[in-house]
């Protein structure tokens, strides 16, 4: 080996630079690995407004009601879903033994309705169970695309709302 070249390898400064080289390319390994790696990731997030609680104030004289009957409570949420995913969610990630459903643990669900999509041919759905559960479905949803939907429910707050299944 020519002595200028061995001079060269030798040098703090060579060691120094082949070393930051070599942290570079592993930070670029990762980074390409994370950037590159696919999920699909349903997610949501609500916002209440409790509109009527007679439980603060129970002498009032106003009277509510819904399909004929007297409520105490109203609560409007709006919950929001969207693939925070890199990749589509497909109807059929969806496994029938544990569909996504939204909940209520402490009253009644009146209504929910989708009033916003990010695409008509997303086909977003709600369908009522039963009082306390609507089930959510959808054709597919790419990444970053959602829907908004409304609950009109006698909970005292949206808190007791849950998007469940997987």
């Amino acid at each position: 080996m020519p002595k200028w070249l061995e001079t060269i390898i030798l040098s703090p400064w060579f060691v120094l630079a082949a070393f930051a080289v070599g942290i570079a390319g592993i930070l670029a390994t990762l980074v390409t690995y994370w950037k590159g790696k696919t999920t699909r990731d349903l997610s949501y997030a609500t916002n209440s407004k409790c509109l009527l609680d007679h439980r603060e104030n129970p002498d009032t004289k106003l009277v509510v009601t819904y399909e004929g009957r007297n409520i105490s409570t109203f609560t409007l949420t709006r919950l929001v879903i969207w693939n925070r995913g890199t990749e589509p969610l497909r109807k059929s990630d969806v496994t029938s033994a544990n569909p996504i459903v939204l909940r209520i643990s402490d009253g009644e669900i009146l209504e929910a309705r989708m009033i916003k999509t990010s695409s008509e041919t997303n086909g977003f759905s709600m369908n009522r169970e039963d009082t306390s559960t609507y089930s959510i479905g959808f054709d597919y949803i790419d990444p970053h695309e959602g829907a908004v939907a409304e609950v009109r429910h006698t909970a005292s707050s949206g808190e007791k709302l849950q998007v469940l299944g997987k």
